[in-house]
C-alpha cells in the first residue's frame, strides 16, 4: 500500500521535495531501496528488535543513523528477490 501511495504522489505531479514518514513495520532493505530510487526523503520509526547493532553505536535516541548493508542482508534481500520471480 505504501509503494501504491507514493507512486500516486508523483502521478498527481507533485514537485516540492517530500519526506515521508513510517511508522513501525516498514524497515526492510528492499523497500529502503525503493524509497532511495524514487529520490525521497523518509523517516522509519523501528522496534526494539530491528538494526540493534546500530542503535548501540546512536549516542542519543534522536539520531541520523546510516546503515551499511552487510553480506548477510545482502543475502537475505537477494534470496527475497529471486524468491519472488
Amino acid at each position: 500500500m505504501a509503494k501504491r501511495n507514493i507512486k500516486h504522489l508523483r502521478e498527481r505531479g507533485i514537485k516540492q521535495p517530500v519526506l515521508v514518514i513510517f511508522d513501525c513495520g516498514y524497515p526492510s532493505i528492499k523497500f529502503s531501496d525503493f524509497l532511495e530510487a524514487e529520490g525521497l526523503h523518509y523517516l522509519i520509526r523501528l522496534s526494539s528488535n530491528d538494526y540493534k547493532a546500530e542503535r548501540k553505536q546512536m549516542q542519543s535516541e534522536d539520531k541520523e543513523v546510516i546503515l551499511k548493508h552487510s553480506f548477510v542482508r545482502l543475502q537475505k534481500y537477494a534470496k527475497n528477490i529471486w524468491d519472488s520471480m
